[in-house]
């Protein structure tokens, strides 16, 4: 038995694929990357009064 396979695609079926494509990773980065700045951004701001000389020597020691 012969099978033949059909490479019959028409351009606007793979424009349709692509821009489907680009829509899900356009979604899916527009949702993941909000929070890794604002965690990001959160642990700065969290950790800005600990990278001061003053704090840092409280908190940690003066053995550095």
């Amino acid at each position: 038995m012969n099978y033949k396979i059909n490479f019959d695609f028409s351009f606007l079926d793979v424009l349709k694929f692509s821009l489907v494509n680009l829509l899900l990773l356009v979604i899916t980065f527009g949702l993941a990357l909000p929070f890794v700045f604002f965690n990001t951004i959160q642990f700065i701001t969290d950790n800005l009064e600990i990278m001061t000389k003053e704090n840092f020597d409280k908190k940690v020691g003066k053995e550095f």
